[in-house]
């Protein structure tokens, strides 16, 4: 016997089914909509015109090819720079390797690698016939190291003058890494210039392997192409991608920056200048001063010493707690000692006098250089009453003294022993001995007297006295 739902069970039933599915599902707009127990609720659904992968944003070119764009609104904008404001740590981490950022905070990293670059290994020449032929420009070692470190030398295209500024005139540089003690990677130039009335001014790089170089191939990779440069004068930066300048086989031995111009419309001047090359990139393996490995002129140790390799002028040298009556000395200690600032003419120093033109007494003298007088011939059986003193002193008891006459050189000497004064005696030469019967006086080149007799024993004690003392 079949069985049948009445009506109030079919509306129970129903009631239960809205109460537990979904009993509607529709669209609005770009949603999903469904109905549950009487309620609506939607899931958003992207829109697209089209299957596949999208390859574009909008219809328009928006910007330059080297900067990103952003949505404003779902509008595509063109991004012109990056405000430094808006940079922040963190991103993308460097193996073996470094970023810009990163070697304007490190002097090390950022150090420009050319500083300081070793004369024997730059090379400089100007052409006048638009690089036909090249003739060495003429520089000195200064100037050539002027031109990658301090710009106070300036290279001026065809080496010319305002009589000579043309178009077809140009300058060559070439440093060769054998010579520049230099191992790194560049990836960047900087190029301190004056147009000086040139137009159409342009710098080529390129560079020349180990390898080519030794085989004396004309094989040259071309860094930069006639890139244009100005300025009167400026700064001009060439990136050149990276380039390895070292000594092995596929190394850039050789890299060349040549400059030239299109035209030349400034009367009254000689052309484009050329005062400063700075290369900047990777690692300074090989460096050629302090400057191009940390970025700054002085070396250091752990423990604060600062060594500079040349000269160091200053307004002012203060050393930590130094004092005005202090003098600094060059190991660094100081000296407490006064000294004269002013010239002075001293009659006396300690324990000795010097008496030029005025008379000094004979026997009180002590260690002095001077003028004696008024001796008196018996009293030392000498020649003279007058004459020059040389007299030395260890105490009232014990000195020395030379007397020295004028007129014949000869000298006498005597000493103070214990507070006695001995003899006066003479010394020798040619002067004051005279030979007698069988006797003979030499002198030798050497200044040796020799004195020869027959028999010793001419010679007498009294020919002695008379002649020697």
């Amino acid at each position: 016997m079949a069985k049948y739902l009445s009506l109030t069970g079919l509306q129970t039933l129903w009631t239960k089914i809205k109460a537990n599915y979904v009993t509607a599902l529709g669209t609005s707009g770009n949603n999903l909509t469904w109905t549950k127990n009487g309620t609506t609720s939607n899931i958003t659904v992207p829109y697209a015109t089209s299957s596949g992968t999208a390859t574009k944003v909008g219809s328009s070119t928006v910007g330059s090819s080297s900067m990103p764009i952003y949505l404003n609104s779902g509008t595509p904008t063109a991004v012109s720079g990056f405000p430094e404001a808006y940079l922040s740590w963190g991103g993308k981490n460097f193996s073996a390797s470094y970023g810009p950022v990163d070697a304007a905070m490190v002097s090390e990293l950022g150090a420009c690698r050319t500083m300081f670059t070793k004369a024997a290994a730059i090379t400089i020449e100007y052409s006048t016939d638009g690089g036909t032929t090249w003739v060495d420009y003429g520089a000195d070692d200064t100037q050539k190291m002027n031109l990658f470190s301090t710009g106070n030398t300036g290279f001026v295209i065809g080496h010319a003058s305002v009589d000579t500024a043309s178009a077809s005139n140009m300058l060559r540089v070439t440093l060769n890494s054998a010579y520049a003690s230099i191992y790194t990677t560049f990836n960047k130039f900087v190029i301190y210039l004056s147009t000086n009335g040139s137009t159409g001014c342009y710098c080529t790089m390129r560079g020349r392997t180990r390898a080519n170089y030794d085989a004396d191939a004309d094989v040259w990779t071309t860094f930069a192409d006639a890139v244009p440069i100005g300025g009167w004068s400026g700064y001009n930066v060439i990136n050149t991608g990276s380039i390895t300048f070292g000594s092995n086989s596929s190394q850039i031995r050789q890299l060349q920056f040549t400059f030239g111009c299109t035209g030349h419309n400034s009367a009254g001047y000689a052309g484009l200048n050329v005062t400063k090359i700075f290369g900047f990139g990777g690692v300074g393996w090989t460096t050629p001063s302090n400057m191009a490995k940390n970025g700054h002129l002085y070396s250091f140790d752990s423990s604060q010493n600062a060594t500079f390799p040349a000269n160091v002028t200053a307004a002012k040298f203060v050393k930590s707690g130094g004092t005005s009556s202090q003098f600094l000395k060059a190991d660094g200690s100081v000296d407490s000692n006064t000294y004269s600032t002013t010239s002075h003419t001293h009659s006396s120093i300690t324990n000795f006098t010097a008496a030029a033109s005025t008379s000094v007494t004979l026997e009180n003298a002590n260690s002095t250089v001077g003028y004696v007088s008024g001796l008196t011939k018996a009293a030392w059986n000498y020649q003279q009453t007058d004459g020059a003193l040389y007299s030395q002193f260890y105490s009232a008891s014990w000195k020395h003294q030379i007397f020295a006459d004028y007129r014949t050189g000869h000298l006498s000497v005597r000493g103070k022993n214990n507070g006695t004064w001995k003899n006066w005696y003479s010394v020798f030469d040619m002067g004051n001995v005279t030979a007698g019967d069988n006797i003979s006086i030499t002198q030798a080149t050497s200044g040796q007297i020799t004195i020869a007799a027959d028999e010793p024993e001419e010679i007498a004690d009294t020919w002695i006295t008379t002649n020697c003392v």
